[in-house]
Order: C-alpha cells, then sequence, then structure tokens
C-alpha cells in the first residue's frame, strides 16, 4: 500500500511539472508580498507571462467592444461574448489613465500599429515628464521595453502605452524618490514588469507607496523580490484589477476591484504555435 502511495505522489507530481513546462503563464504564490519600512506587510498577485508562448495587444476599451465607460469588470464580461475570446485562454489587465474622458487615454495609445492616441510630453513643476513612461512593442523586433516619452519616435511601436510613474529603468535601477511616501498617498497599484530573460510580470498590489513598491521588484527573486529589470506603474486605485479566462472556465476569474470605468487594457492569449 505504502508503495501504491508513493507511485501515486510521483505520478502526481510528474504531471504538475509536465503541465507547469507547457503552461503559458503561472501565478507566483512565494514572492509575493513585501514589507514596507514602516512593518506593513503588502500582500501582492504575481502573475508570470511566457512571452515565448503568449502574445501581448494593448487595445482601446471602447474599440475592442464596441461600448462605452466600461470597467475592467465589464470589460472581461464583454470580451467572453465575443467569438475570437469566447473559447480561447486570455487575460485582461487594466491600461492607462483617462484624459478628459473616461474612454479618452492620456498620451500614447498604439494597437496593432494604430496610432489611437499621440504621445504627450506635458512636464509637471519640476520639470519631469508627467507621464513619464512608455511600454512599446517594437515594430522590427517584437521585443517589449519600458523607456521614457522622449525616446519615442513614429513607426517605432506595433504596440504601445505611455502611463506613469516609471518605477524601475532598464538594469534594474529604482526611478522613486526618497521622499515619495511623505509626498503622495498610498494606492492599490497595477504594474506591468520586463524581467531579464523577456518575460513580463503583472503584479497587483495592495494599497502601498511607490517607493517600497519599486525597491522590492528592482530586488532579485533570490532575494525575495520579483527581479524586474524595468518596471511601469498602470492606471491604479479602483480601476486595478485582472481578468482571467481559461479554457476550461465558461466563466471570469477577476483579481482586484476593476470598477472605475477604462481607456485601455493589455490583453495576453495564448500563442497558437
Amino acid at each position: 500500500m505504502t508503495m501504491l502511495k508513493n507511485a501515486i505522489c510521483i505520478s502526481l507530481v510528474l504531471l504538475l511539472t509536465i503541465t507547469d513546462a507547457f503552461a503559458w503563464w503561472t501565478e507566483n504564490n512565494t514572492n509575493n508580498s513585501f514589507k514596507t519600512d514602516d512593518g506593513l506587510i503588502i500582500k501582492s498577485r504575481v502573475l508570470e507571462i511566457d512571452m515565448q508562448k503568449a502574445n501581448l495587444r494593448i487595445v482601446s476599451v471602447p474599440f475592442e467592444t464596441d461600448a462605452t465607460e466600461l470597467s475592467l469588470r465589464d470589460f472581461g464580461n464583454k470580451l467572453i461574448k465575443l467569438p475570437e475570446y469566447k473559447t480561447q485562454e486570455w487575460i485582461a489587465v487594466n491600461g492607462g489613465f483617462s484624459s478628459y474622458s473616461v474612454d479618452i487615454p492620456v498620451g500614447l495609445l498604439i494597437s496593432d500599429g494604430r496610432v489611437l492616441s499621440t504621445e504627450t510630453l506635458e512636464k509637471n513643476n519640476n520639470d519631469r515628464y508627467r507621464w513619464n513612461g512608455i511600454l512599446c512593442q517594437h515594430e522590427e523586433s517584437k521585443q517589449w521595453e519600458i523607456f521614457p516619452p522622449d525616446q519615442y519616435h513614429s513607426n517605432m511601436c506595433r504596440q504601445g502605452i505611455q502611463a506613469t510613474p516609471i518605477l524601475v529603468s532598464s538594469g534594474s535601477k529604482v526611478e522613486i524618490t526618497s521622499d515619495e511616501p511623505e509626498r503622495k498617498p498610498a494606492y492599490v497599484r497595477t504594474v506591468i514588469c520586463i524581467t531579464r530573460d523577456s518575460k513580463i510580470k503583472v503584479i497587483l498590489t495592495e494599497k502601498t507607496h511607490l517607493l517600497a513598491l519599486a525597491i522590492w521588484l528592482a530586488k532579485s527573486e533570490e532575494s525575495g523580490g520579483i527581479g524586474c529589470d524595468s518596471a511601469i506603474n498602470l492606471s491604479g486605485y479602483t480601476s486595478s484589477g485582472i481578468a482571467i479566462k481559461s479554457s476550461e472556465q465558461k466563466y471570469i476569474q477577476f483579481m482586484g476591484e476593476g470598477l472605475f470605468p477604462i481607456p485601455s487594457a493589455l490583453i495576453f492569449k495564448k500563442a497558437n504555435n
């Protein structure tokens, strides 16, 4: 009986290992929290996307669904009824910030090579870019990169979205100043992280300041961090959320509140290799 139990356990481990090997995304349940300087434990959901097995599109929410003033939850429930999404596996994440209307994005928005909104070079009182980061999939190499808006030029990106701030710049450099916790309130955050091996991680946090978050993101996984080479903050607070549709499910798994209308979204789909 003991030998049979051992054989079953080994078979289950092998099955899980094989399943993980073919998975295009996983959730990191190990490095999913961090401690702030004042001792608070901030819990997060961390999804790791293997970009060799997945595709990422940046979309206008109203253009993709032909509907207006949709939250992430509304958006997910619309997608699941569309033929191109109904039977497929996908993950939707809230995108960038709204302008004068909840459906109008601030700054650059490029979807499948179409420029839906142009970049903004607006500066704040400190003469720094107010919307200081662009997440871009390069047109030629198809690689993803995060960089400041003054590095963008036309026909550069196949997909692109402008947001703020850059939390970690290329080389795992923390870009948030030490006085940020005193100057700004804590919010729920949605973050896109690019690793050195070109994976993309989606992080959804509890309410936190940007400094502690950026330090955690830049830390190596061996040190309890996320291992981001670069990372950018997307729209947060009540708009933050993740919607997951697996091929086996007829319903969507939601993470986060995702209740405030959003102008844009990121959609990861399993690649059809």
